[in-house]
């Protein structure tokens, strides 16, 4: 694979997963605001994170359910995931480029 072809890739692998990332965040949000929007919070009690969402399976799971606070947590996964794609998917392409060099010699 030339490095153009992986710029391309590494290009279009950022600008799809924050744009997936980003809609998920937002449908969430929406969704969140429709139903809780009108609530006044109460900041004298703290409640932590339910048991749900302190996993990326919890997340995934709650998400999938058509839960709004994991749809919008499965977003801010998916968008922290993304540069980390980004770097792994690099990695591979210059393991890759390596190998090619070091077959020639």
């Amino acid at each position: 694979m030339s490095e153009r072809q992986v710029e391309i890739l590494v290009g279009n692998l950022l600008r799809y997963g924050v744009i997936l990332a980003s809609a998920l965040v937002l449908l969430g949000g929406v969704l969140y605001l429709i139903y809780h929007g009108k609530e006044t919070p109460n900041y004298q009690i703290f409640r932590g994170e339910p048991p749900a969402f302190r996993s990326p399976e919890g997340v995934a799971t709650s998400a999938l359910s058509g839960r709004r606070r994991g749809i919008t947590q499965l977003g801010l996964l998916l968008l922290i995931a993304t540069p980390v794609a980004r770097v792994a998917f690099s990695l591979l392409a210059f393991a890759e480029k390596i190998s090619a060099a070091n077959f020639m010699f």
